[in-house]
């Protein structure tokens, strides 16, 4: 068994990492960054660490910063991602001050009560500034005999379509993209299925997938560990 994984990409990912328990406000927000042709990664930041930040490197990170979060925590979670951008969400009332957290990479805040149009122009804003680190999404994915095609949105083994449900070939391609470690039910079900709860969804979707992958002639492309969860590999 080989794992032909790519090492952790050094430059960061076209991605939004969206930290808000505002469900309505998260989705919103997730629906702005498509439509930027941004990859959307969710997830409490301020939690322990359910999967690796370090490996994640969004150009931009979104973070709500409750009334009754310490400074050394909210700043300590800011560094977690290697982010490029920060836009910090305020609770109404509350000022930024983040002089202090040594951060070295653009940001910026809305406060609550907050229009979105003023989410957008910030968000907008700060992107462009970018320049040149903000680019077109690549059109094709490809890892071993694996390969995705944006435009035709079709997921190919050896050249072959794979026939799989969109939600089978989102979760194939986020495990593509994340070929370098292990991601949990967790993280699969926020980031791909867009919805909460303890990963039973999640892990439905794995079975399936690894079904028609051994249907495929890849019977052992999708590796479990016990409390890490999965990772994409392949015999060769």
């Amino acid at each position: 068994m080989t794992c032909d994984a790519p090492p952790p990409a050094s430059e960061p990912r076209q991605a939004v990492l969206i930290a808000t328990d505002q469900r309505q406000e998260c989705e919103r927000i997730q629906t702005w960054a498509a439509g930027r042709g941004l990859e959307v990664m969710v997830e409490a930041i301020l939690d322990a660490d359910p999967f690796p930040l370090k490996a994640l490197r969004p150009l931009l990170q979104v973070v709500e910063w409750r009334r009754g979060v310490a400074r050394p925590e909210i700043a300590a979670a800011l560094h977690k991602t290697h982010s490029r951008l920060t836009l910090l969400i305020l609770s109404e009332g509350m000022e930024p001050d983040l002089e202090d957290f040594e951060i070295e990479h653009e940001w910026d805040f809305v406060r609550r009560p907050y229009s979105f149009a003023e989410f957008v122009w910030r968000a907008s804003r700060a992107l462009s500034r970018l320049g040149p680190a903000l680019r077109a999404l690549p059109r094709q994915v490809k890892l071993g005999p694996l390969r995705y095609d944006r435009d035709a949105q079709e997921l190919e083994l050896d050249g072959a379509v794979l026939p799989l449900r969109r939600a089978e070939r989102d979760l194939l391609l986020y495990l593509m993209q994340n070929a370098n470690r292990f991601i949990t039910c967790r993280e699969l079900q926020q980031n791909v299925l867009r919805s909460h709860g303890d990963g039973g969804a999640a892990r439905n979707q794995v079975y399936e997938l690894r079904r028609k992958l051994r249907s495929a002639g890849l019977p052992d492309a999708i590796l479990t560990a016990a409390q890490r969860g999965y990772r994409l590999c392949w015999s060769g």
